[in-house]
Order: C-alpha cells, then structure tokens, then sequence
C-alpha cells in the first residue's frame, strides 16, 4: 500500500486522488482531506464516478460516502445513497443513513423533503413522527408554491384571453367549424387548467361570476370528461380543499362528468399522500361501476395518487376489481398497479398482471393500443433492473405472441438503464433499432407499393360521386399514411437510448447527432416516436439545438410525426414560457391553420409551455440532475406511450394525459427555519460553473441575481444561499432548505 502524504503542496490532492484511483485504493484519501478542500475533493469524486465504467460507480460512491460522513455531511451521504439505490436496488445504505439521524431533527425532516420530490417515498422508515410523515407526504407543497406565486403576485387566474393573445394579434385564430365545437372546448379546458394548475382558481371553471357554473354542459362523451378531470390540475396539491372541490361532480348524474372527478381526483393528489385515504375511499367503489369509462377513470386515478407508495392494500383493492373480461379496464388496472409498484420487482404484482390477459386472443393482444400499458405495468415494476428484460420475456411473457412480447421486453430494457449512462447498454439498444429500421424499412416498402399498384388501378366505387366529395378527396393527403403498429418495439428501444442518458449533460449532443440521423434517414414509425424521445432527455431544459430540430420535424409530412413534434415542444420548454419556442408555435400555428389536428397539438403544447404560469416544470431528474424521479418518468412515459397513437389519443385515450401530473412540480427554492416555518434568505440565482479540479475556492455560479426565497429556480439554473445569514443543512441548494438561523442576524418571516 502506498503512503499517502498530507503534505498537498509536494503532491497536490487531485494527483492523489489519480493515484490512489489506480491502485483501486480511493479511500485512503480521507487521510488527505481536511475541512478546507473536502468541498473540492468530493466534487473531483462525484465527477470521476459520472465518468467510469458502471461496474466501478457503486464501489467509488462507497468511497464517497465514507467521507461525507466522516465529515459530518449526513446529507450529502444520504444522497449518495440514494445514487447507490438507483444502480443496485439495495435499500441498504438509505435506510442506514436514516437511521444515523434519528435524534437529529433537522437532518431527518430535510432527508424527507429530499425523498419527496424523489417520489419513492416507499424507501422512508415506516416509524417516522407525524411531521415528518407530513413532509414525506409532500403537504407542504401547496403552501410552497402559493407562497411563490404570492411573492411574485401571480395569483390572478390567467384567462385563456391572455394565453392566446400572441397568437392572436396576426388575426390566425382557430375557428370553432375546424376543430369542432366539443374538441376546442376540451383543448381548451385543458390548456387553461394546465396554465393555472396548482393555483386552485381559474377564468373558466373557479371564476362562476364570468363564466357559466358548469363550461362543460354543451359537450359530452370524452371531451366533456377531460373537462371536468381537468379540475384535479387546477386544484393540483391541495388535498385539504381539493376534494371538496371535486366531491360534487362524483354525485353527479351523468357518467361522463363522473368518470372525469374520478381522474380529477387522483391528479390533486398526484405526489402528495393523507393521511385519511380521500382517494382510495372515494374512489373503490366506482371500480365496480357499470360504466367502462368510469371504472378506468377510477383505476387511473387511484394509480396516479398513490404512485411509488408500495401500498399493498391499494394494490389488493385494485387487483380484487371485476375485470369483466374488459381488456381496456384490465390494462388501466395494470397500469395503476405498476405505478404504485414502481421499482419493486414484485413477481408476484407481475404475475396477476399477466393473469389478467391469459383469456384475451392472441390477436388482440397484438393489435390493441392498450397492450403496451400491460407492458408498460411490467416495465415499471422492474424500473432499474437489467436482469429483468430476460425474466419479463422469456419466464413470464410467454403465452404472449412474439412481437408484443419484444415490445414488453424492450419497454423494461428501456426502464432498467434509465439514467445509468452505460456505454454498453447504449450499444445494444443502438443495434436492436439498427435491426428494427431495417426490418420496418420493408415493411414500409411493401406497404408504399400496394398503395402504389392500388392507385393505379383505381375501382369505379373509389371515384368521388358529388362536388363534395370531390373536394373532401382534393383536400385529403396524396398518400396515405402508414398504420401504426401497436405491437412493435420501436417506440420503446428509441425511448431506451434517450431515457438511458437522464441527468448525463456530456452525451446529449451525441444523442442529439444520433437523432438527426434518425430525423432524416428513418422510416415513417420511427419518426413519429423521435420527438417523444429525443425532448425526453431534456425536458424543462429548454435547448435550442433540440428545439430547432423539433422545429424541423413539425413540418413532417407525416400527420402523427408532426404531431408529436408540436407537442415535444411543449413538453420541451414546459414551465419555462421560453420565448423562443413560444415565437416557434406561433410560426406553426398560422402554418397549420388549415389543419385541424396540428392547431389541436399547438394548443396543447402552449399550454405546456407555461405550466402553472412560468412556475411549474415537468422533471424527470433533480438535485443537480443527479437523481431520478421514477414517478415522473412513469408518467412521462405513459402519455408518450399514448401519442405514438395520436389518433386515438386525441380521443378515448386522452386521459393518458393525466399521469403527466407525476412529473410536474414548482420550479422553485424555499427556505424553511428548524420549525418548517418560511424564512426569507437571500438566495443567489446563476448558471453554474464547472469548477472541477480547480484549487481554492472559486465561485460557483455566474450571472446571477439574488433574490429573497422562495426563488424561481428551473433545471438549467443552479441556486445558493448567500453565506451570512443562514446556514443550510446541504451543500446542494434545491427545492426545500431548512436552514439553520444565526441568533445575531435579524430575519423577516415569509407570511
């Protein structure tokens, strides 16, 4: 073993840390640390770890996490077993570091912010106090956010007027006669709830003196239902007040408003737990309602509410339901259990899942839309698992026919390497859609020339027979469009190569090459699933060589591919109201005024861009991007499931929308004292600066304004509290501080 020297100015302490990494013995540097440069060293750590192989990662953050803790940094070390948990799946060190703080307060209560907005509360100590089960439960984040909006004065409902106003000055306007009364009513519901969401009022249901009580009595079928589900946004958080809102439309007579308050239920409490079960008790008894609508409402909305809880008795509710031989049902079912099971690897859940499909005909099974959700069910269980691809496929799948089968197992590929950034994993998916292209490539050929050989010889019954008709076939597209294959594994082995490279800044502009390619030389199905996948990487990260591209592939002449390119947009910049993506849906929308599907996906993607009115984001990472939500990116990945289909989304399936609420949360930084009361710190808001490997103690954030918290503060910012006045528990400026409060500086509280 080789000496280690304290004396740094002979052999520098990053010359030690190469050195001591090359004789595998990393954590004898601990000998060479000191309160002065620990900041620098375990910075140099974290970024050796992000840059080895992932069979080294779990031994190097050991290593880090000794020394954060033998330096007193238990919250630090606590995220670095969060980090291990992600690569192994061993709950070991996190429910350890839990236990090193029992008596410590301010430690656990701050461990439990952390573990919230992670959204795998399951992994939390089932004896914790009430307030900290309180904090684990996210019902401070109402009060967060409204203190927000209160600071920056956003708490006038924002009309839809005032959303659409920019869009509307070059007199480009969507006319009722294009997209249909119902449709632009429900778009608009829609991007009206998702603009005002978590703020409990709005211009179009909240506000009766402007606006009729019930926006939704002259629509009906599933358009008056995403109506009335659009309520759980508005009242997004809010599980003291939000049910009582919600409660009236369940005793409502009309199945459809009931189906929507079942889904509007589950999505105010989309992340935030009671202890009184309003969901789960309101909800179980309209799984057994005659009416299909009203039962996948009901399971979707129980799934959405208690996602990554691990409750077993949630999950035995939904199980025991009826299944009536309805395989629409069935898949929400399972949907709901994979989302309350997240991560769990339960074989047991895996096997009734599947139980609920072994009556369904194998061509059902292949042609149905609703099959990925069983997959997706599966996928999810097994987040974070690699071995689980082969158990999934080849043990458990196998009364499933062959094509359906590799979509599964490509979806659970797809959820076990998110976010690892393996090299290896990268490789396989990159070949498996290699062969796909090229297999869907002939498959697209075929299909080109039958249409092909079918135009020329044209049946005397295809002619049109009135002016009408001939105009409907003058406006219709020269050729049609290729069907969507329900079955195939295309959709999920391009989302694998986006979702395995989450947090991971370095290979972007690699994937973005990788894409490019794709946008250009892939077939038809590939590019209806690339904006999907290539605006998953980067969400709430608005970056403008990806928003130009999305720019590009919205002129697709393919209906689904510019579609989802629209909406990626949205998704892209969601939150952030950026203003370049807002001029680019703006050019898009006068492009496509003619179209009404396209002018439907610009409506939708502006509402995304600004979420809860520039202060809510859609996350699949936090905590300087190293940590994954699981929750989020199950919700991501369900309504980017669902648009591979537009058709159908734009219809039944426009509840799939919902789940998107696991993602959403405010884009700010709170400080809170010991007693979790708001205190008004000044807080530096800035770009970071990568200050890897340099000496001394060189400044962390640049262009910065410093404002008093609660602060604005998205993805591709970075947050720190201003030294002098407080003192907060973590190193890491994100989401809630407690903060402790020097007794001879005077503080102002945040009323």
């Amino acid at each position: 073993m080789t000496e280690v020297t304290k004396d740094t100015e002979l052999e520098p302490i990053f010359t030690t840390i190469d050195r001591l990494l090359e004789e595998n013995n990393l954590q004898d540097i601990v000998k060479s640390i000191d309160q002065a440069n620990l900041p620098n060293v375990t910075l140099y750590i974290e970024q050796v770890v992000d840059n080895s192989p992932l069979d080294q990662r779990v031994a190097l953050l050991n290593t880090l996490r000794g020394i954060q803790l033998h330096f007193g940094g238990e919250i630090e070390g606590f995220l670095t077993a969060l980090r291990v948990f992600h690569l192994t799946n061993d709950p070991t060190l996190v429910q350890d570091s839990f236990n090193r703080v029992q008596d410590n307060h301010d430690m656990l209560h701050q461990m439990c912010f952390i573990l919230a907005a992670n959204g795998q509360v399951s992994l939390a100590p089932s004896d914790l106090d009430n307030v900290s089960k309180s904090i684990l439960g996210n019902r401070l984040l109402s009060r967060t956010f409204n203190l927000l909006a209160d600071r920056l004065d956003l708490n006038e409902p924002k009309t839809l007027e005032a959303i659409f106003r920019s869009h509307d000055a070059d007199g480009t306007r969507v006319r009722p006669s294009l997209l249909g009364t119902d449709t632009v009513s429900m778009l608009d519901s829609l991007v009206n709830a998702v603009v005002n969401a978590g703020f409990g009022t709005d211009g179009l249901f909240t506000s009766v003196e402007k606006r009729s009580p019930d926006p939704a009595a002259h629509v009906a079928g599933i358009n008056r239902l995403v109506m009335t589900a659009s309520l759980g946004f508005i009242h997004m958080w809010s599980f003291d007040e939000g049910p009582n809102k919600i409660a009236p439309y369940l005793l409502c007579e009309d199945n459809d408003v009931v189906a929507g308050a079942c889904l509007a239920l589950g999505t105010v409490f989309a992340g935030v737990q009671s202890d009184y079960d309003v969901p789960l008790h309101m909800l179980t008894p309209h799984l057994s309602s005659s009416e299909e609508r009203i039962r996948v409402c009901a399971a979707l909305g129980i799934g959405i509410a208690y996602a990554g809880t691990d409750r077993g008795d949630v999950v035995e509710t939904l199980l025991s339901a009826d299944i009536q031989g309805d395989y629409r049902f069935g898949a929400h079912i399972a949907l709901a259990v994979g989302l309350i099971a997240i991560r769990t690897g339960n074989a047991a859940y895996a096997n009734i899942v599947i139980a609920l499909t072994a009556e369904v005909p194998a061509e059902t099974i292949e042609a149905s839309q609703y099959t990925k959700l069983y997959a997706l069910s599966l996928a999810l269980m097994f987040f974070g698992q690699k071995d689980a691809e082969s158990t999934v496929a080849d043990d458990l799948l196998t009364a499933w026919p062959d094509k359906p089968r590799a979509m599964a197992a490509a979806l659970v590929r797809a959820t076990a390497i998110a976010g690892h950034s393996d090299v290896l994993a990268h490789q396989d998916a990159a070949h498996s859609l290699a062969a796909l292209l090229s297999e869907d490539r002939t498959v697209e050929s075929d299909f080109i020339k039958k249409k092909s050989e079918d135009d020329a010889n044209p049946g005397l019954s295809d002619k049109p027979t009135s002016l009408a008709a001939m105009f409907a076939a003058r406006d219709q597209p020269k050729s049609a469009p290729v069907p969507t294959d329900e079955a195939s594994p295309l959709p999920p082995t391009l989302m694998a190569l986006s979702l395995g490279h989450l947090g991971d800044d370095l290979t972007q502009p690699l994937l973005g090459r990788l894409f490019d390619r794709i946008h250009h030389y892939g077939t038809t199905a590939s590019q209806r699933v690339l904006p999907l996948a290539a605006s998953m990487g980067s969400l709430g990260v608005p970056d403008q060589a990806l928003a130009a591209g999305l720019h590009r592939m919205a002129h697709n002449s393919d209906e689904a591919a510019s579609f989802n390119a629209i909406v990626s947009l949205g998704l892209l910049g969601a939150g952030t109201g950026d203003a370049h993506i807002a001029q680019t849906l703006k050019t898009l929308r006068k492009y496509y005024k003619s179209s009404s599907v396209h002018q439907g996906a610009v409506r939708l993607a502006h509402g995304l861009l600004h979420a809860g009115k520039g202060l809510i984001g859609v996350h699949t990472v936090h905590m300087d991007k190293k940590l994954l939500r699981p929750t989020a990116i199950a919700g991501i990945l369900t309504t980017a499931l669902a648009m591979c289909s537009h058709e159908s989304f734009l219809k039944e399936d426009m509840i799939l929308f919902f789940p998107l609420a696991l993602a959403m949360t405010p884009r700010c930084v709170s400080t809170v004292d010991a007693a979790l009361n708001p205190i008004g710190a000044s807080v530096k808001v800035g770009q970071k600066i990568d200050i890897v490997g340099l000496a001394g103690k060189p400044r962390k954030i640049a262009g910065f304004q410093s404002h008093v918290s609660p602060v604005v503060c998205g993805l591709d910012n970075v947050a720190e509290v201003v030294e002098g006045e407080f003192e907060p528990l973590t190193s890491l400026h994100e989401g809630v501080l407690i903060c402790k409060v020097h007794k001879d500086v005077e503080h102002d509280d945040v009323d």
